[in-house]
């Protein structure tokens, strides 16, 4: 019989083992922030192997890690010694390459997990650096057999201020890029066949920079970025136009006269 004292140990071990989540299997936001590291760090290295074992192989529209590791093989072997977009000078190609300055707000919830990583992209010409943006990206991981991976960055740009106006229209910008998103996971991406010299490409939004307006019109001033094979490339700034209709913000398609309401936008 146990005596009163032994009992509230016990109790209290018990309690201590069952928030501890079982030992090896608990995460905590260094494993974060070490896979996000790595991801960025494979490529801008063009390590294949280091950046297939850190996505979901979807992210990159793959099929598998294997088909991950193949493609990235083949842009290696083939033309290119890095992952993700480059920019031309007047002596080639150069890559951009990504680095992890820190992060934040990062969340693990099972085998799922999220973090907000500020992440800068710089380039070189003639021996001299010179940047290419900086933000901070909403990376969401799960975690596959004790491992981490990077399964999407999130779309969910904020307003750029608390205009009911100006919230609205973002929500139109948020709505617009998560549509993007949903057609990717269409039969059409998912089940053809792989063709290793194909560039999977989607769109990801990180920055809502600014709104005006004309008429019935709005445009949104955006930072929106290029995942190519799953390699996230550095902030384009450009900006969308929207029309106001049926109570909510729309984006125009790009040839809409509306465009030229804005021409100084950029």
């Amino acid at each position: 019989m146990l005596r009163p004292g032994t009992l509230v140990l016990a109790l209290a071990l018990t309690t201590l083992a069952a928030c501890s989540g079982g030992g090896p299997e608990q995460s905590n936001g260094a494993d974060i922030e070490t896979a996000a590291r790595d991801y960025f760090r494979a490529a801008g290295e063009g390590d294949a192997s280091a950046f297939c074992a850190r996505i979901e192989p979807s992210l990159g529209l793959f099929v598998s890690e294997e088909n991950c590791l193949d493609v990235q093989r083949h842009f290696k072997e083939a033309s290119w010694d890095w992952f993700g977009p480059h920019f031309e000078t007047d002596v080639g190609y150069e890559p951009i390459v990504p680095e992890v300055l820190g992060v934040t707000n990062t969340e693990v919830r099972g085998d799922r997990a999220s973090t907000v990583a500020s992440v800068v992209w710089t380039g070189e010409k003639d021996g001299v650096s010179q940047p290419f943006g900086r933000v901070e990206l909403e990376i969401n991981f799960v975690r596959e057999k004790s491992v981490w991976r990077i399964a999407s960055f999130g779309n969910d740009a904020t307003p750029p201020s608390g205009e009911p106006d100006v919230v609205a229209v973002a929500q139109g910008v948020n709505d617009y890029y998560d549509g993007l998103r949903a057609d990717l996971q269409k039969p059409f991406w998912t089940e053809r066949p792989t063709d290793l010299g194909e560039h999977r490409e989607r769109n990801v939004l990180s920055k809502i920079a600014g709104v005006q307006f004309k008429d019935e019109y709005a445009a949104a001033t955006i930072d929106a970025h290029i995942v190519d094979n799953g390699a996230i490339g550095h902030p384009n700034r450009y900006f969308i136009v929207l029309r106001h209709g049926g109570g909510s913000w729309a984006v125009v398609a790009p040839s809409d006269p509306a465009y030229g309401l804005f021409a100084d936008s950029e």
